[in-house]
C-alpha cells in the first residue's frame, strides 16, 4: 500500500516542474523551513485529513506557495506598489497554485487517477509577512480523490492467505478485450484504446473512442437502370438488412420518323427482344467507274458482273510495246520491256549502242571528230600568209591609186580582187571578192568554218 507516498510524490514532482518553485517540503505548518539558506521560491505540503470510501480515498491537503519579499530601505516613491516586490511574489505564486489545481482538474494529473473531488471548490488564501523571514504567498486547500487500493488481503495478512485475482474486460457483445491476473494486494491499470469500425465492403470506416458508442446514420439505397436513371429509392436503418426491388418498366420502340414498332412492359429482372424490320424498298442503282468511261444499271437486289479489261502499253512515239488482259476486279501492274538504242553520225558512223531499262534513262556524249589544220590564204591565187587552226588574221589591201578595196558589186567587173582561205585538210574554202574603191576596208579570215558533218 503506497497511497500516501504517491500523493506526496505526485504533488512534489509537479511543483518542482514549475519555473517559480525551486524547493518542496512536507509536514505540519510548523515544519515550514524558515532557514535563509532555503532556495526560493518555495512550497510546503500539509496533509490535513483523509476520508476512506468504498472505491476511493479523499485527502484534504493544503499547499503553501511562497517567496521572500525584498524590502528596500529607500523612501517610498510609489505608494500603490510600495518599496518592495510583494505584488510580484503574490502574482508568481498564485500562478504556481492555480497551475497545480488545473492539472488535477483536467490535466495530466487527472488522467493519472489523481483528481480534484467532484463537486468541491478549492480555497486559496493569501498571506504576507506570515513568517519571520517576510514570506508572502498563497495557501491553497483542496480535496483530492485517489483509488482505494486497500483490500482484505493486504500485506498484514499472512502470506498465501489471499490468491491472485483473475480479471477479464469485455465489450458489450461479450468479446474479451483484455484478461490476466492481479497479484494479491496489487493493482493494475488497463488502457482501452479506440476501436475502428468498417462495413462489409470497407466503403465506410470510423473510430470509436474508448468506452463510448457509435451511432450510424440511416442508409439510402438507390436503384438505377442501364441509362443511369433512378427507378427506385429506399432508406433503411444502418443495422437492418434491406432489399430493394426495381419496378417494372414500360418500353416503346419506334422508327426515327415516329412510327411505332413495338410497345410493352419489361419486368424489373427481365429483358425483351424486339425485331425491327426494314420498311425501305431499294430502287435500281447506277454503277460507274472512276473516270466515267463505263456505266451500267444494277436492279434492286441484283448483282453486276464486269468483263475483263484489256490494257495496251505504248511508247512516246505511239508504238505498241505490250498488251495484257486482267479481270475487272483485279488491280493490274503492267511493266514496259527494256528498249535497244543506236546513236550514229549522219554519214552512218556508229557512236554508241546498248539497252535502256523500261524505267531507266541513258546519257550519250557525242563528240565532233573533225580537227582543223592550219590554212593558207591566197590573194588572186598567189600565196599570202598562213592561219593556224582556230586562229584569225587581218588582211589590209590597198589599191595603187586609192590604197583601199571594197566588196564587189554585182554589176562591176573592174578592179576585182579575190581572197581564198584554203584549209590544209582541203575540207573547206572561204572566198571573198572585192574591188578597189575610195572607202577602203580590212578583211578578217577565220580558219575552220565547218559547222556540220
Amino acid at each position: 500500500m503506497t497511497t500516501y507516498y504517491n500523493i506526496l510524490d505526485t504533488i512534489k514532482n509537479q511543483l518542482l516542474q514549475d519555473p517559480f518553485c525551486n524547493q518542496v517540503s512536507e509536514g505540519s505548518i510548523w515544519e515550514i523551513d524558515l532557514d535563509k539558506q532555503t532556495i526560493m521560491p518555495y512550497s510546503h505540503i500539509q496533509v490535513n485529513n483523509a476520508t476512506l470510501g468504498e472505491y476511493t480515498t479523499t485527502f484534504n491537503i493544503s499547499v503553501f506557495c511562497m517567496d521572500i519579499v525584498d524590502k528596500v530601505k529607500d523612501s517610498t516613491t510609489d505608494k500603490f506598489k510600495g518599496n518592495d516586490n510583494e505584488q510580484d511574489v503574490l502574482n508568481t505564486q498564485f500562478a504556481v497554485a492555480s497551475r497545480l489545481l488545473e492539472l488535477m482538474r483536467r490535466g495530466s494529473l487527472s488522467d493519472n487517477n489523481f483528481q480534484l473531488k467532484e463537486g468541491t471548490e478549492p480555497s486559496i488564501e493569501s498571506f504576507t509577512e506570515r513568517f519571520s523571514n517576510f514570506f508572502a504567498g498563497w495557501a491553497v486547500t483542496f480535496d483530492v480523490d485517489v483509488p482505494n487500493e486497500m483490500t482484505v488481503c493486504d500485506v498484514v495478512i499472512p502470506s498465501g492467505e489471499c490468491a491472485d485475482a483473475v480479471y477479464s474486460i469485455q465489450d458489450t457483445n461479450g468479446n474479451v478485450l483484455f484478461s490476466g491476473n492481479i497479484v494479491s494486494g496489487g493493482a493494475l491499470s488497463q488502457v482501452i484504446g479506440n476501436s475502428t469500425v468498417n462495413n462489409s465492403d470497407n466503403s465506410y470506416s470510423t473510430d470509436i473512442l474508448a468506452q463510448s458508442n457509435l451511432t450510424l446514420p440511416d442508409v439510402t439505397f438507390r436503384a438505377t437502370n442501364s441509362l443511369g436513371d433512378t427507378v427506385a429509392t429506399i432508406t433503411s436503418p444502418s443495422v437492418v438488412n434491406a432489399t430493394i426491388e426495381a419496378p417494372d418498366s414500360n418500353y416503346l420502340v419506334q422508327y426515327v420518323n415516329g412510327t411505332q414498332i413495338q410497345a410493352g412492359t419489361i419486368a424489373s429482372d427481365g429483358s425483351v427482344t424486339v425485331n425491327v424490320p426494314n420498311p425501305t424498298t431499294c430502287s435500281d442503282a447506277t454503277v460507274s467507274n472512276s473516270d466515267d468511261s463505263f456505266s451500267d444499271t444494277v436492279v434492286s437486289g441484283g448483282n453486276l458482273e464486269l468483263s475483263d479489261i484489256s490494257i495496251t502499253l505504248k511508247d512516246s512515239s505511239g508504238t505498241t510495246i505490250n498488251t495484257s488482259t486482267s479481270p475487272s476486279v483485279i488491280d493490274l501492274d503492267i511493266t514496259a520491256p527494256d528498249a535497244d538504242y543506236t546513236v550514229e553520225y549522219q554519214n552512218g558512223t556508229l557512236i554508241e549502242s546498248g539497252t535502256i531499262k523500261s524505267d531507266g534513262s541513258k546519257t550519250i556524249t557525242v563528240t565532233n571528230p573533225i580537227t582543223c589544220s592550219d590554212a593558207d590564204i591566197e590573194i588572186n591565187s598567189t600565196p599570202f600568209t598562213t592561219v593556224s587552226s582556230g586562229g584569225t588574221v587581218d588582211i589590209q589591201l590597198k589599191d595603187s591609186d586609192t590604197d583601199t578595196i571594197t566588196p564587189l558589186s554585182t554589176n562591176e567587173s573592174s578592179g576585182v580582187i579575190t581572197i581564198e582561205l584554203v584549209n590544209h585538210n582541203k575540207l573547206a574554202v572561204d572566198m571573198f571578192e572585192g574591188r578597189v574603191s575610195s572607202v577602203g576596208g580590212t578583211f578578217e579570215a577565220k580558219n575552220c568554218l565547218i559547222s556540220s558533218l
